[in-house]
């Protein structure tokens, strides 16, 4: 098969050896392969930049380091492994650049819902890196947040003009990106899946004990992968897990209960003992009911982006309305203490600095509580 590797993002080295293990393996099982790296098409703003501190609109001295390393990435990479094809940057006209340009003077914050193209929603797909990176809830825009979202629109645009004409040149059988959440890979995602071109995504493995030395590949994202996961289930639920299996899923489980790496936003297990009824003034006589409420910016990125779909509607719109009904629920039964667990992620954390437009919202809806309920804050480090 001719494989199609969209991969514009070298200067996460993290992401960018383990997809080109992935291609140098499929091209030594005789497979074609088009590797094509970005060549600062989007260099006015990108993911790597993010992660790397930079906000849209900083300097082009701080972005330029950025394309720096991306480029002796990719250089690398193509050197190594000798991959050959285009980057995006090369694949575009001073047409298409005009092209973009005009699309995005078309668009207003009351109209992004509606820009598509080649059924690719593009004023949609930019506004999962805008929710997550600013953890908003709600999609008022404000000046700085137009400006930003019009940067994430024209890196998105320029994705979209570049594998449209990925796909005609080379007409792949597969396109294979480094997840598929990403603004720019879910625009080619789409693009191609409405040509029939299936296309798969990367993401290091979910074991938090060793997720750098393993590798998902699915199709579309996790959002759309985890749910088939566990449809297989039946086929594999009588069969037992070997102990090198069960000693992995327990390395996973002390990570998450030592709470050292980046992806665990609890404090780690206490060593003293922690007598919870105590701390939370519950008896002896009550069950202890806990609600764990999700980092819900995520959650609204993904449902904004169309990656994240449900069989059936939620029970409640929103988290706000389903503490709202548990604490009704409690005032007929004061056999039951809540406690309610903010996710540590909606504060500042080791990743991040920001605090959550939802937090916010959850700081005035938790101020009054009934007797029989409590909150578990971050701050609580419990």
């Amino acid at each position: 098969m001719k494989v199609l590797f969209f991969s514009p993002h070298s200067a996460f080295w993290v992401h960018a050896f383990p997809e080109a293990l992935v291609a140098d393996a499929l091209s030594h099982a005789g497979h074609e392969i088009i590797y094509a790296s970005c060549g600062r098409l989007l260099d006015q703003f990108c993911v790597p930049m993010s992660a790397n501190g930079i906000k849209p609109g900083d300097s082009k001295d701080k972005r330029d380091a950025v394309c720096r390393q991306c480029e002796r990435n990719d250089h690398l990479l193509r050197q190594e492994f000798g991959f050959n094809g285009p980057t995006l940057h090369s694949l575009l006209t001073s047409e298409d650049f005009e092209e973009a340009e005009k699309i995005i003077s078309t668009v207003s914050p009351d109209t992004l819902y509606s820009l598509e193209r080649d059924g690719v929603p593009l004023g949609r797909l930019p506004l999962y890196q805008l929710i997550i990176r600013k953890k908003r809830i709600t999609l008022d825009l404000n000046s700085d947040d137009w400006r930003d979202y019009l940067i994430e629109l024209r890196s998105t645009i320029y994705a979209w003009l570049a594998a449209r004409k990925l796909l005609d040149i080379h007409k792949p059988d597969r396109v294979i990106f480094y997840n598929g959440l990403y603004s720019v890979n879910r625009a080619v995602c789409l693009l191609a899946e409405s040509r029939k071109i299936p296309a798969m995504f990367l993401h290091a493995g979910a074991n938090l004990s060793n997720r750098l030395q393993t590798l998902m590949l699915g199709r579309d994202n996790t959002f759309s992968y985890y749910p088939k996961l566990v449809a297989q289930w039946p086929r594999f639920a009588d069969t037992p897990c070997t102990p090198g299996l069960l000693s992995k899923v327990t390395d996973h489980y002390l990570q998450l209960i030592e709470g050292r790496s980046v992806f665990v936003y609890s404090k780690g297990k206490s060593s003293q003992t922690f007598d919870l009824r105590r701390h939370f003034g519950i008896s002896l006589r009550q069950k202890v009911m806990v609600a764990t409420l999700s980092s819900y910016d995520e959650e609204i990125a993904a449902e904004v982006a169309g990656a994240r779909t449900y069989e059936r509607p939620p029970l409640f719109k929103t988290q706000v309305e389903w503490i709202s009904a548990l604490m009704e629920f409690l005032k007929n039964r004061p056999d039951v203490f809540l406690i309610v667990r903010v996710h540590p992620r909606e504060f500042p954390n080791r990743r991040d600095g920001r605090k959550s437009e939802h937090a916010k919202l959850l700081e005035e809806v938790l101020l009054q509580l009934p007797r029989n309920a409590a909150v578990n804050w971050p701050a609580d480090q419990i």
